[in-house]
């Protein structure tokens, strides 16, 4: 340009105004943005969850000695006093005692 005309400098007033008004929308929004990242990452999860169920454990009992067979149930099914589980298949016991005792020798 023409060297006769004196430039005119800004004052430092209006330079911080100026930063005020366009640079510091910008930078809070990138802050707020970043914040928002990281607290999504590490706070927001899936509306289920992975664990662990702990179910009652009791003795099954029987009149005599055999194998459980034809269980009705599987696990953390419900079961009411007096329902059907499943059959016991008796065995000869003497039977099984033979076969120990020959095995034992």
């Amino acid at each position: 340009m023409n060297d006769k005309y004196e430039r005119i400098r800004t004052p430092w007033k209006q330079r911080l105004r100026e930063l005020q008004f366009r640079g510091v929308p910008v930078l809070v929004f990138l802050a707020v943005s970043a914040v928002v990242f990281y607290l999504w990452n590490q706070r927001v999860h899936a509306p289920d969850f992975v664990g662990k169920v702990v179910g009652k454990k009791t003795v099954i009992t029987a009149p005599e000695r055999g194998r459980w067979m034809n269980f009705r149930y599987s696990r953390f099914d419900r079961v009411d006093k007096g329902d059907l589980l499943g059959e016991i298949v008796t065995t000869d016991t003497s039977l099984v005692d033979a076969w120990l005792g020959v095995i034992r020798q």
